[in-house]
């Protein structure tokens, strides 16, 4: 969002109980304090599920509390983003015109949407090869303490959800 030249960036986050969404959030954090952008507490929505409903209704009640809305929208996973997406345009918004909008996963659907999906493309094979890696050595060596983080690297995947915006 930021190479578009878009700093006003919302995030619908998914609830926090998962580690992966946690870490979502944390990077948007991140990434808003790095670039000098102010964060705007009214921008950062949890929604109750992690799929389209709950993501719908939750745009749904952003739209009616909020006098402005981010010019972009990061959504923590794909389904979370469609409906994000249905939300905004049952509501006049038009995408990416209005709002660019971004998901994380890249599920198949991500292509077959409309507007088809910019998304975070995550390696699944190397997600499936490394959690069997851990598994296998938990199982072998029986040490259950501590944790372990690997960070597997993403891919940002640019589809018609996400434009400059216009003046």
């Amino acid at each position: 969002m930021l190479g578009l030249g878009i700093r006003d960036i919302g995030v619908l986050a998914g609830p926090q109980t998962t580690r992966a969404f946690m870490d979502r959030l944390a990077a948007y954090h991140r990434l808003m304090e790095e670039h000098g952008i102010p964060l705007r507490p009214e921008w950062i929505r949890e929604s109750s599920g992690f799929g389209y409903t709950s993501a719908f209704r939750t745009t749904q009640d952003w739209l009616a509390a909020t006098a402005s809305f981010p010019k972009a929208v990061l959504a923590q996973s794909d389904d979370i983003a469609f409906g994000l997406i249905h939300a905004l345009q049952q509501n006049g918004v038009r995408i990416p015109e209005d709002v660019s909008v971004i998901g994380f996963d890249d599920i198949n659907f991500a292509r077959l949407f409309s507007p088809t999906l910019t998304t975070i493309r995550q390696d699944r094979q190397s997600i499936g090869e490394t959690s069997a890696r851990l598994l296998i050595d938990f199982m072998g060596h029986g040490n259950g303490k501590g944790t372990t983080v690997d960070r597997i690297p993403v891919e940002l995947v640019v589809r018609t959800s996400t434009c400059a915006p216009h003046p």
